[in-house]
């Protein structure tokens, strides 16, 4: 991965965060935000600072999530 800015195409989640399966099944527990999840740019970077946001969003959509704010 040397030279790469990010995972952009990685692990996918449903709009809480939670990480799915092939199937699209919630692994339970599992969370991804930010380079970590899939970008939600479709697989491109738009530009410096164009990803900054969406940790922020999906972080907190994520934690509310896990302490049962949401279903």
């Amino acid at each position: 991965m040397d030279g790469q800015h990010s995972l952009i195409r990685s692990r996918l989640t449903d709009g809480h965060g939670r990480v799915l399966t092939a199937n699209s099944d919630v692994i339970k527990g599992l969370y991804a935000t930010g380079n970590w999840a899939a970008s939600v740019f479709g697989g491109i970077y738009p530009a410096a600072g164009g990803s900054i946001e969406a940790p922020f969003v999906f972080g907190y959509r994520a934690a509310e999530q896990a302490i049962g704010l949401v279903s």
